[in-house]
């Protein structure tokens, strides 16, 4: 193998690998990145286990085909190290990686290809999901995701359930979570992605993104971008049944988001040491109180202006931090709160796009 490769388009090459290591898996394949040049073009491809990356690059000059199995960690941290306009000379020598710069030459010793087992990134008929979808799961959807939750690993991912081809995507906690709809034209699937997928591609994703997605065997999602594919273990437990989607009713407030959302912030700011902050949500004729203490800092109490007609009080206990993740994911200058009962979920609505709904249960 010898190229010549600018840096910048080798360490776009590898910099999405390196995010998808596993550092704690021992066995040497999952610590590499085999790199190919065959037919004009370099590729990359890595695993750990559940998720496997394959990235291409025909920016570069080659002189001798070939391939190799090398440490991942200590190529990406090298070639970091590089200018970005410097032109590198890349060549295998006995068993090492020879990498030449201007100033520079390193020597790099590579693994052994026996090591190196095949992965499957072909794909047939694949579908496509609209932007503003990728968009919403990258980006809104995915704060909504438990970070850390062993016993229930449905709630690590996002659901996308296409059903008469309305595409309902959920990311969801113990006591709150997020959806968006959307129509795609595909056969009925019901999978739930790991948020590591989305963190992955969520730099890649913009409205010209070319990207598809298909469905292998029912265990796995291979998502197709120009220059990268990724196959991804879909979680297996089955996501549950969310009827409440469907049943949107109760007394209604309108309120500006930003002044709730800053009000929210303040009231968060009194109770910041406690474990799991909570505040109190008084809905009145036309008004909302926010009331919250703290055994250390004292109290916070005001009241906002809104729109809303209610015959009597409701008053609501909420974990500050999962109302704030919900506010956030409002693109639009009012939010809109239904609600039946003290006890009953409540409803965090986007006035102006009726295809995001979301949901956060009060404490009792």
């Amino acid at each position: 193998m010898k190229i010549n490769i600018k840096q910048i388009e080798l360490e776009k090459l590898l910099k999405i690998h390196f995010e998808n290591l596993n550092s704690f898996l021992e066995d040497v394949v999952f610590s590499c990145i085999h790199l190919s040049v065959k037919n004009k073009t370099l590729s990359g491809v890595s695993t750990n286990k559940k998720i496997s990356i394959k990235t291409t690059t025909k920016n570069l000059f080659i002189e001798e085909e070939g391939e190799i199995l090398i440490n991942l960690t200590t190529l990406f941290n090298l070639i970091s190290k590089f200018n970005k306009s410097d032109e590198l000379n890349i060549y295998v020598l006995d068993n090492n990686l020879i990498i030449n710069s201007k100033n520079s030459t390193t020597n790099l010793l590579i693994n052994d290809l026996n090591d190196l087992y095949g992965i499957d990134f072909e794909s047939k008929s694949p579908f496509s999901i609209p932007f503003d979808v990728l968009d919403y799961s990258c980006n809104k959807l995915i704060n909504c995701i438990t970070l850390i939750n062993q016993n229930r690993q449905i709630l690590t991912g996002i659901n996308f359930n296409n059903n008469e081809s309305k595409l309902t995507c959920i990311g969801a906690s113990t006591t709150f979570l997020a959806s968006y709809n959307s129509k795609i034209q595909s056969s009925e699937f019901n999978i739930t992605i790991p948020q590591e997928v989305f963190k992955l591609i969520s730099n890649k994703i913009s409205k010209n993104t070319k990207c598809t997605f298909y469905i292998k065997n029912n265990t796995n999602i291979i998502i197709n971008f120009d220059d990268t594919i990724i196959n991804s273990l879909l979680l297996t437990e089955t996501f549950p049944k969310i009827n409440i989607l469907n049943e949107i009713k109760g007394d209604a407030v309108v309120v500006e988001k930003n002044l709730f959302l800053n009000t929210i912030n303040q009231a968060g700011a009194i109770n910041n040491l406690e474990k799991n902050p909570t505040l109190t949500l008084t809905i009145s004729n036309n008004k909302i109180q926010i009331y919250t203490k703290s055994t250390n800092k004292g109290t916070f109490f005001t009241e906002l202006p809104a729109t809303c007609e209610i015959n009597k009080d409701e008053q609501f206990n909420l974990n500050i931090k999962n109302l704030t993740t919900l506010l956030k994911n409002i693109d639009d200058e009012k939010v809109k709160i239904v609600f039946q009962s003290t006890n009953q979920p409540i409803f965090i609505l986007n006035p102006t796009n009726p295809n995001y709904t979301s949901i956060i249960q009060p404490i009792k």
